[in-house]
């Protein structure tokens, strides 16, 4: 399958994984698809080592094999039957290897280090919300350990403010600011060379959902809404975000329809302080 191998036509390939709302993935996809395609763009070569933390059933590192055969692929993940699920889908092919295991063990490292690393590529998507802020710096310091010098690491995060008028997602336990994102990157030592968001929302939609109390998430607790406020919140959403109000209903008339409609909003932009999801693209270019 050739490099320009659409965002859309991966997210169908990957329907047999087992994930549920496969919908949720879309922002993944476009993050996989541009990381390995920037990357031999970057090295000039398709002889790459990646790793992707955070692989769960192996969708990313099968959709990054497609368009670059010839790579090299370690999958880690701590759920160890999403480790096994993924070992399963992706018997047939070769140079890959996925592991159960956490980025937060000092002894899982030096055993990815020893045996793999150090690893020209780091892939991680929607990883960093799930570890607890007390660990945070030893997650970004020990991925910095398993990059090579100059290697490229791409990450995706929630934009606190903005995800949290939408969702309550209990188990995200560090959601962050995009400010305070690249902070935490630039004082491991990895230089931003690219920053994009996906999803993103109309300024005025997020201040009036603020200011009326309206958003999903207060904190880290859910914001439960009465009756009124789901009404006034839904015409707000209606006017601002009509999108969403039509993708809702045509979720239940044309799922295929649907999925192209939310594949289009997940492309990355350039406007990522306004979006749901933040991607980095960094590299490691000093010792922190």
């Amino acid at each position: 399958m050739d490099n320009d191998l659409g965002a859309l036509e991966l997210l169908k390939t990957v329907q047999n994984f087992g994930v549920p709302r496969i919908e949720h993935l879309l922002p993944s996809i476009w993050f996989y698809r541009y990381g390995i395609n920037l990357a031999m763009e970057h090295y000039q070569t398709s002889e790459l080592k990646i790793l992707d933390v955070g692989c769960s059933k192996g969708y990313g590192v099968y959709i990054m094999k497609l368009i670059c055969p010839t790579c090299h692929f370690v999958g880690v993940d701590l759920n160890g039957d999403d480790i096994k699920t993924a070992k399963e889908l992706l018997s047939d092919f070769q140079d890959i290897v996925c592991l159960s295991g956490d980025i937060t063990n000092e002894h899982f490292v030096e055993y990815l280090l020893s045996t793999y690393g150090p690893f020209d590529v780091i892939t991680c998507f929607e990883v960093y919300e799930h570890i607890k802020p007390e660990t945070a710096d030893t997650f970004l310091n020990n991925i910095s350990l398993l990059l090579k010098q100059d290697g490229l690491l791409f990450i995706s995060t929630p934009n606190k403010r903005i995800y949290d008028t939408d969702a309550y997602t209990p188990d995200h336990v560090n959601e962050v600011s995009p400010q305070q994102f690249l902070r935490k990157l630039e004082m491991t030592g990895f230089s931003p060379i690219y920053i994009f968001g996906s999803y993103t929302k109309h300024p005025f939609l997020v201040r009036s959902l603020e200011f009326f109390n309206l958003v999903a998430r207060r904190g880290n607790k859910k914001n439960e809404l009465s009756l009124i406020k789901k009404i006034i919140r839904y015409l707000l959403v209606s006017v601002f975000s009509p999108w969403k109000v039509y993708g809702e209903i045509m979720k239940r008339l044309s799922y295929e329809k649907y999925l192209q409609l939310k594949f289009k909003k997940a492309k990355p932009v350039d406007n990522y302080l306004n979006s749901s999801l933040i991607l980095v693209v960094a590299s490691k270019s000093a010792v922190p």
